[in-house]
């Protein structure tokens, strides 16, 4: 195996699938693709609170680290009378920036899981240097 295929599957390794909103009324459920940070960009997950290290997201950063998206249309984004509800929208990442700026709960949603994602690894990586 080449260098680019293996960091295509290191790649997938670390991705996850977030529902943002269910299935319902025939549409598809909007979900994302997140990839886990690598250790060395944990630390712009860290803020200092009563003079603790806790992790936090801010809703820009959770976005940041979306890859792709299913169930989006762009009758769904633009409205339905603006274009049709079964036209499925590509993925762009400035677009859906642009999304999630006005769709906080998303982010948090996002947020919480990267979060989560970040904890378990540091966890893994802890038990398997035994401490």
């Amino acid at each position: 195996m080449d260098a680019s295929a293996i960091l295509s599957r290191l790649q997938v390794l670390r991705q996850i699938i977030i529902t943002l909103e269910p299935a319902a009324d025939g549409k598809p459920a909007k979900t994302v693709t997140v990839r886990r940070p690598p250790m060395g960009e944990w630390e712009q997950f860290v803020d200092i609170s009563q003079g603790q290290r806790v992790l936090v997201a801010p809703w820009h950063l959770s976005a940041s680290k979306v890859i792709a998206w299913s169930g989006f249309t762009e009758g769904g984004i633009l409205g339905s009378e603006q274009a049709p509800d079964d036209a499925i929208a590509a993925f762009d990442p400035s677009l859906w920036m642009f999304i999630a700026a006005d769709n906080l709960d998303w982010c948090k949603k996002i947020g919480d899981v990267l979060i989560d994602s970040i904890v378990a690894e540091n966890t893994k990586r802890k038990a398997d240097a035994g401490n």
